[in-house]
């Protein structure tokens, strides 16, 4: 799994970005939701790097900005990957970069299979300062669940983060939500929410999650 790796600069367009990483994350889930975003490094590496190039004002910032990126040049996975990004939480507990290296923290552990330690990495993030960071935390949260086979509680944090009003794909959240509900056997729970997603009418619904809705109802129905 590489990793692009650049210098804080300009600010990238990473919402529809974002947007494409979790739509791969559905497709996923829904075909392999026993390993569901267990190839979540990746898109988690690449987001790191997209929100690390604000424009920090401050010195401190700076450095821990430039703590962050050296961080990214470790090993993939490794412990000196694992130690790198903790020196940023350490050094910068309340940065942005501490924050992005949670996310980097998660994602090892996770594939690591160490799913407490995961967790205790990513659960700061329901606070995070950054829409997208809080976002990104709550489906890494949400995938670790599901890597341990709690698929209701993955659920559940798919469903907070459908909630947070600043979610700027609050679709892809809660069709997530929708198929952790079916994999987990709330059939009902599953097929109201696709039912809202495939109404035009919905608010948070996009074209593409329309149909894909649709499909899924389509589906659901022929397996009675």
């Amino acid at each position: 799994m590489g990793m692009y790796k650049r210098m804080p600069g300009a600010k990238p367009k990473v919402v529809n970005e974002f947007a494409t990483l979790l739509d791969k994350g559905h497709h996923f889930f829904e075909k392999k939701w026993k390993k569901v975003l267990m190839g979540l490094g990746a898109a988690v590496f690449a987001i790191i790097l997209a929100l690390s190039v604000f424009q920090y004002k401050s010195g401190r910032n700076k450095m821990a900005a430039e703590l962050l990126y050296q961080a990214t040049k470790s090993a993939e996975g490794s412990d000196e990957a694992v130690a790198a990004f903790g020196k940023v939480i350490e050094s910068y507990p309340r940065s942005l970069a501490a924050e992005n290296a949670r996310l980097a923290l998660g994602n090892i552990w996770l594939a690591r299979g160490d799913y407490p330690k995961a967790e205790d990495a990513l659960l700061p993030l329901e606070s995070a300062k950054t829409n997208l960071t809080k976002v990104i935390g709550l489906h890494s949260l949400a995938a670790v669940r599901s890597a341990k086979g709690d698929l209701k509680g993955a659920a559940e944090k798919y469903l907070q983060a459908f909630d947070y009003s600043d979610n700027p794909v609050k679709g892809f959240s809660y069709f997530n939500a929708a198929l952790a509900y079916y994999n987990a056997g709330n059939i009902g729970g599953a097929r109201k929410i696709f039912e809202e997603l495939a109404d035009e009418k919905s608010q948070f619904t996009t074209p593409e999650l329309i149909e894909k809705s649709k499909e899924q109802l389509i589906w659901m129905s022929a397996q009675k």
